[in-house]
Protein backbone atom coordinates (compact mmCIF):
# COMPACT_ATOMS: atom_id res chain seq x y z
CA UNK A 1 0.00 0.00 0.00
CA UNK A 2 1.36 3.38 -1.12
CA UNK A 3 1.65 5.83 1.45
CA UNK A 4 1.59 9.88 0.98
CA UNK A 5 4.29 11.77 2.91
CA UNK A 6 4.37 15.51 2.51
CA UNK A 7 8.31 16.82 2.67
CA UNK A 8 6.95 20.20 2.35
CA UNK A 9 5.00 21.45 5.64
CA UNK A 10 3.68 24.06 3.41
CA UNK A 11 2.23 21.81 1.30
CA UNK A 12 0.83 19.50 4.11
CA UNK A 13 -1.02 22.71 5.31
CA UNK A 14 -2.80 23.35 1.81
CA UNK A 15 -3.96 19.74 1.69
CA UNK A 16 -5.21 20.30 4.97
CA UNK A 17 -7.24 23.28 3.70
CA UNK A 18 -8.56 22.35 1.01
CA UNK A 19 -10.10 19.22 2.42
CA UNK A 20 -11.58 20.70 5.71
CA UNK A 21 -12.66 24.01 3.63
CA UNK A 22 -16.10 22.53 2.32
CA UNK A 23 -16.61 21.01 5.64
CA UNK A 24 -16.80 24.69 7.31
CA UNK A 25 -18.48 26.41 4.55
CA UNK A 26 -20.96 23.53 5.10
CA UNK A 27 -21.45 24.05 9.11
CA UNK A 28 -21.53 27.47 8.06
CA UNK A 29 -23.85 27.46 5.72
CA UNK A 30 -26.33 25.37 8.07
CA UNK A 31 -25.40 27.65 11.13
CA UNK A 32 -26.60 31.02 8.74
CA UNK A 33 -29.77 28.82 7.16
CA UNK A 34 -30.61 27.86 10.67
CA UNK A 35 -30.60 31.26 11.92
CA UNK A 36 -32.39 32.70 9.32
CA UNK A 37 -35.09 30.08 10.00
CA UNK A 38 -35.10 30.76 13.38
CA UNK A 39 -35.44 34.57 12.40
CA UNK A 40 -38.52 34.27 10.33
CA UNK A 41 -40.09 31.89 12.66
CA UNK A 42 -39.34 34.30 15.75
CA UNK A 43 -41.03 37.01 13.16
CA UNK A 44 -43.89 34.64 12.06
CA UNK A 45 -44.74 33.60 15.59
CA UNK A 46 -44.89 37.45 16.67
CA UNK A 47 -47.37 38.21 13.79
CA UNK A 48 -49.42 35.42 14.97
CA UNK A 49 -49.50 36.34 18.73
CA UNK A 50 -50.24 39.80 17.09
CA UNK A 51 -53.15 38.54 15.40
CA UNK A 52 -54.53 36.36 17.72
CA UNK A 53 -54.72 39.06 20.35
CA UNK A 54 -56.46 41.05 18.25
CA UNK A 55 -58.98 38.67 17.39
CA UNK A 56 -59.94 38.38 21.03
CA UNK A 57 -59.86 41.97 21.36
CA UNK A 58 -62.78 42.33 18.52
CA UNK A 59 -64.12 39.39 19.34
CA UNK A 60 -64.84 40.98 22.99
CA UNK A 61 -65.95 44.01 21.23
CA UNK A 62 -68.45 41.98 18.95
CA UNK A 63 -70.01 40.20 22.70
CA UNK A 64 -70.79 43.34 23.95
CA UNK A 65 -72.11 44.66 20.94
CA UNK A 66 -74.56 41.50 20.65
CA UNK A 67 -75.46 41.83 23.78
CA UNK A 68 -76.61 44.99 23.17
CA UNK A 69 -78.58 43.76 20.53
CA UNK A 70 -79.93 40.77 22.75
CA UNK A 71 -80.76 43.78 25.21
CA UNK A 72 -83.00 45.77 22.76
CA UNK A 73 -84.64 42.88 21.46
CA UNK A 74 -85.80 41.95 24.97
CA UNK A 75 -87.35 45.78 24.85
CA UNK A 76 -89.34 45.58 21.63
CA UNK A 77 -90.86 42.14 22.56
CA UNK A 78 -91.89 43.30 25.59
CA UNK A 79 -93.45 45.99 24.15
CA UNK A 80 -96.56 45.54 21.61
CA UNK A 81 -95.96 49.06 20.35
CA UNK A 82 -92.89 47.29 18.67
CA UNK A 83 -93.60 45.10 15.39
CA UNK A 84 -89.96 44.38 14.49
CA UNK A 85 -89.21 41.26 17.09
CA UNK A 86 -86.59 40.21 14.92
CA UNK A 87 -83.25 39.17 16.79
CA UNK A 88 -80.23 41.56 14.72
CA UNK A 89 -76.81 39.47 14.44
CA UNK A 90 -73.74 41.09 15.02
CA UNK A 91 -71.72 40.05 12.00
CA UNK A 92 -67.72 39.04 12.22
CA UNK A 93 -65.46 36.18 11.36
CA UNK A 94 -63.50 36.21 14.70
CA UNK A 95 -63.76 32.67 15.93
CA UNK A 96 -63.37 31.58 12.97
CA UNK A 97 -60.20 33.09 12.46
CA UNK A 98 -58.93 32.39 16.34
CA UNK A 99 -59.88 28.56 15.50
CA UNK A 100 -57.87 28.48 12.16
CA UNK A 101 -54.91 27.92 13.89
CA UNK A 102 -54.80 25.09 16.52
CA UNK A 103 -54.76 24.98 20.52
CA UNK A 104 -51.10 23.69 21.09
CA UNK A 105 -49.79 26.59 18.12
CA UNK A 106 -51.44 29.12 20.36
CA UNK A 107 -50.21 27.97 23.66
CA UNK A 108 -46.99 27.77 22.35
CA UNK A 109 -46.95 30.95 21.19
CA UNK A 110 -48.87 33.15 23.47
CA UNK A 111 -47.63 31.27 26.61
CA UNK A 112 -44.69 28.96 26.68
CA UNK A 113 -42.63 31.80 24.73
CA UNK A 114 -43.94 34.50 26.71
CA UNK A 115 -42.66 32.22 30.14
CA UNK A 116 -39.65 31.19 28.41
CA UNK A 117 -38.85 35.22 27.76
CA UNK A 118 -39.29 35.92 31.59
CA UNK A 119 -37.66 32.16 31.72
CA UNK A 120 -40.33 31.46 34.06
CA UNK A 121 -40.06 28.21 35.22
CA UNK A 122 -43.16 27.08 38.03
CA UNK A 123 -44.53 24.38 36.55
CA UNK A 124 -47.43 24.75 39.03
CA UNK A 125 -48.13 28.41 37.66
CA UNK A 126 -47.20 26.66 34.08
CA UNK A 127 -50.19 23.94 34.60
CA UNK A 128 -52.67 26.91 36.22
CA UNK A 129 -51.95 28.59 32.51
CA UNK A 130 -52.33 25.76 30.70
CA UNK A 131 -55.90 25.35 32.31
CA UNK A 132 -57.10 28.78 31.89
CA UNK A 133 -55.79 28.71 28.38
CA UNK A 134 -57.99 25.99 27.61
CA UNK A 135 -60.94 27.74 29.43
CA UNK A 136 -60.53 30.74 26.82
CA UNK A 137 -61.31 28.03 23.80
CA UNK A 138 -64.17 26.79 26.22
CA UNK A 139 -65.78 30.41 26.64
CA UNK A 140 -65.51 30.97 22.86
CA UNK A 141 -67.28 27.61 22.10
CA UNK A 142 -69.72 28.35 24.61
CA UNK A 143 -70.01 31.96 22.78
CA UNK A 144 -70.45 29.94 19.72
CA UNK A 145 -73.39 27.94 20.69
CA UNK A 146 -75.27 30.92 22.40
CA UNK A 147 -75.02 32.39 19.32
CA UNK A 148 -76.37 29.71 17.46
CA UNK A 149 -79.18 29.13 20.17
CA UNK A 150 -80.33 32.27 20.40
CA UNK A 151 -81.13 32.88 16.51
CA UNK A 152 -82.43 29.56 15.80
CA UNK A 153 -84.84 30.14 19.05
CA UNK A 154 -86.02 33.71 17.17
CA UNK A 155 -86.26 32.29 14.16
CA UNK A 156 -88.82 29.83 15.88
CA UNK A 157 -90.53 32.11 17.88
CA UNK A 158 -91.00 34.15 14.34
CA UNK A 159 -92.52 31.85 12.69
CA UNK A 160 -95.12 30.43 15.54
CA UNK A 161 -95.95 34.44 16.42
CA UNK A 162 -97.01 34.73 12.27
CA UNK A 163 -99.20 31.66 13.07
CA UNK A 164 -101.05 32.59 15.97
CA UNK A 165 -101.65 36.05 14.57
CA UNK A 166 -103.13 34.74 11.58
CA UNK A 167 -105.70 33.20 13.91
CA UNK A 168 -105.70 36.75 15.74
CA UNK A 169 -106.57 38.78 12.43
CA UNK A 170 -109.01 35.56 11.03
CA UNK A 171 -111.36 36.06 14.70
CA UNK A 172 -110.77 39.69 14.19
CA UNK A 173 -112.32 39.60 10.54
CA UNK A 174 -114.60 37.51 11.38
CA UNK A 175 -115.80 40.04 14.58
CA UNK A 176 -116.27 42.76 11.37
CA UNK A 177 -117.65 40.42 9.24
CA UNK A 178 -120.50 39.41 11.82
CA UNK A 179 -121.27 43.10 12.84
CA UNK A 180 -122.04 43.85 8.97
CA UNK A 181 -123.92 41.33 8.40
CA UNK A 182 -126.78 42.04 11.56
CA UNK A 183 -126.15 45.91 10.08
CA UNK A 184 -127.52 43.98 6.57
CA UNK A 185 -130.33 42.37 8.29
CA UNK A 186 -131.57 45.67 9.77
CA UNK A 187 -131.47 44.24 13.10
CA UNK A 188 -130.41 47.10 14.42
CA UNK A 189 -133.00 48.29 17.28
CA UNK A 190 -132.21 45.81 20.10
CA UNK A 191 -129.73 46.12 22.44
CA UNK A 192 -127.53 43.33 21.48
CA UNK A 193 -126.43 45.13 18.16
CA UNK A 194 -126.65 48.50 19.74
CA UNK A 195 -124.02 47.51 22.48
CA UNK A 196 -122.28 45.27 19.75
CA UNK A 197 -121.98 48.28 17.24
CA UNK A 198 -120.66 50.93 20.14
CA UNK A 199 -117.67 48.82 21.43
CA UNK A 200 -116.72 48.16 17.48
CA UNK A 201 -117.00 51.71 16.81
CA UNK A 202 -115.21 53.13 19.67
CA UNK A 203 -112.47 50.93 18.65
CA UNK A 204 -112.01 51.84 15.70
CA UNK A 205 -112.47 55.70 16.56
CA UNK A 206 -109.69 55.48 19.22
CA UNK A 207 -107.17 53.31 17.73
CA UNK A 208 -108.19 52.36 13.41
CA UNK A 209 -109.56 49.17 12.32
CA UNK A 210 -106.43 48.01 11.27
CA UNK A 211 -104.70 48.27 14.50
CA UNK A 212 -101.92 46.14 14.78
CA UNK A 213 -101.23 46.70 18.76
CA UNK A 214 -102.50 43.49 20.21
CA UNK A 215 -102.99 43.96 23.27
CA UNK A 216 -104.77 46.98 23.00
CA UNK A 217 -107.29 44.95 20.48
CA UNK A 218 -107.77 42.43 23.55
CA UNK A 219 -108.02 45.01 26.39
CA UNK A 220 -110.31 47.33 24.02
CA UNK A 221 -112.12 44.95 21.63
CA UNK A 222 -111.86 41.69 22.29
CA UNK A 223 -112.69 41.90 26.57
CA UNK A 224 -115.15 44.40 25.86
CA UNK A 225 -117.58 42.27 23.57
CA UNK A 226 -116.41 39.05 25.90
CA UNK A 227 -118.39 41.14 28.54
CA UNK A 228 -121.17 41.93 26.47
CA UNK A 229 -121.92 38.51 25.78
CA UNK A 230 -121.82 37.26 29.02
CA UNK A 231 -124.81 39.68 29.67
CA UNK A 232 -126.85 38.95 26.23
CA UNK A 233 -126.11 34.89 26.96
CA UNK A 234 -129.80 34.77 26.16
CA UNK A 235 -129.29 35.68 22.67
CA UNK A 236 -127.92 33.18 19.72
CA UNK A 237 -126.04 36.09 18.30
CA UNK A 238 -124.25 36.15 21.61
CA UNK A 239 -123.04 32.75 21.64
CA UNK A 240 -122.01 33.23 18.28
CA UNK A 241 -119.92 36.11 18.97
CA UNK A 242 -118.76 34.49 22.22
CA UNK A 243 -116.99 31.79 20.54
CA UNK A 244 -115.43 34.41 17.75
CA UNK A 245 -114.20 36.07 21.02
CA UNK A 246 -112.68 33.37 22.77
CA UNK A 247 -110.45 32.62 19.01
CA UNK A 248 -109.17 35.57 20.00
CA UNK A 249 -108.69 35.37 23.66
CA UNK A 250 -106.88 32.03 22.88
CA UNK A 251 -104.67 33.77 20.30
CA UNK A 252 -103.99 36.64 22.89
CA UNK A 253 -102.77 34.06 25.09
CA UNK A 254 -100.58 32.36 22.89
CA UNK A 255 -99.07 35.39 21.64
CA UNK A 256 -98.26 36.48 25.51
CA UNK A 257 -96.82 33.11 25.90
CA UNK A 258 -94.48 33.21 23.21
CA UNK A 259 -93.41 35.80 23.73
CA UNK A 260 -92.64 35.66 27.36
CA UNK A 261 -90.45 32.50 26.30
CA UNK A 262 -88.67 34.51 24.03
CA UNK A 263 -87.30 37.10 26.65
CA UNK A 264 -86.70 34.16 29.05
CA UNK A 265 -84.64 32.70 26.71
CA UNK A 266 -82.74 35.65 25.41
CA UNK A 267 -82.38 36.84 28.91
CA UNK A 268 -80.11 33.62 30.04
CA UNK A 269 -78.59 33.56 27.08
CA UNK A 270 -77.22 37.08 27.47
CA UNK A 271 -75.95 36.10 30.92
CA UNK A 272 -74.06 33.15 29.55
CA UNK A 273 -72.38 36.04 26.85
CA UNK A 274 -71.54 37.97 29.79
CA UNK A 275 -70.01 35.35 31.59
CA UNK A 276 -67.96 34.19 28.59
CA UNK A 277 -66.76 38.00 27.95
CA UNK A 278 -65.63 37.97 31.29
CA UNK A 279 -63.79 34.76 30.84
CA UNK A 280 -62.16 36.32 27.74
CA UNK A 281 -61.54 39.65 28.93
CA UNK A 282 -59.73 38.18 32.47
CA UNK A 283 -57.81 35.16 30.35
CA UNK A 284 -56.62 37.36 28.21
CA UNK A 285 -54.98 39.67 30.75
CA UNK A 286 -53.14 36.47 31.84
CA UNK A 287 -51.75 35.59 28.50
CA UNK A 288 -50.53 38.95 27.80
CA UNK A 289 -48.96 38.74 30.93
CA UNK A 290 -48.26 35.27 32.55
Amino acid sequence: METVTFSDPKGFFFEVIKWITPVILFILAYVVNACIQRCKRKKEKSLISEFILSQLDLLQKQVMTQINQNLDCIRRVKSFNEEDLRLYKVTGNQIERIKSISFNDQFEILVIDRLLKKKQKNIDKNKSIKEEFKELFRSIDSHEASLNIIFKNNEDFLRELNVTLKFWNESHIQTIDFLNSLISTQASKDSFFRGFAKIVNDFETNYGINSQNIEIGYTSLAIPLIAHCKKHSYDPRSRFLMRITQKSREAYIQILMLRRNQRESLIESTRLMLGANRTLNSITQVIQDP
